[in-house]
């Protein structure tokens, strides 16, 4: 697949982190460079089916996040790209499929608060 091994060049260029896949098993043990390239990774295959526009956005500031929180917090863009591009429920699946991703790098509150997409105790009147 193209898209994917281009994702991965722009992710992993030579002389970088040379196994995602090694990364992403050992990210308990992970320096905070890895674990970030493992989040950009994932985002990045997420809307690699994105239209061009949409892909194109996400992947430029997906590559400009310095932070797991810059990430995080790119997520609702993310969602509208997809939601727009392949429909509300591929969008859930696929950022629901990064929570646990987030967990280690993101306060315990906001991962726990993310993951609730059920009714809310606030009705909007």
């Amino acid at each position: 697949m193209p898209a994917i091994a281009w994702v991965h060049r722009l992710l992993f260029p030579a002389g970088r982190v040379a196994d995602a896949d090694a990364a992403a098993a050992d990210r308990h043990h992970a320096s905070p460079e890895a674990e970030l390239a493992c989040l950009r990774y994932e985002m990045m295959l997420a809307v690699q089916q994105c239209g061009d526009a949409h892909r194109h956005r996400a992947v430029e500031k997906i590559r400009r996040a310095g932070s797991p929180m810059d990430l995080w917090l790119l997520r609702p863009e993310v969602y509208l790209y997809l939601a727009q591009d392949l429909g509300q429920c591929e969008a859930n699946a696929r950022l629901n499929a990064m929570m646990p991703r987030f967990e280690r790098c993101v306060p315990e509150a906001l991962a726990t608060q993310a993951r609730h997409n059920g009714p809310h105790e606030q009705h909007l009147h």
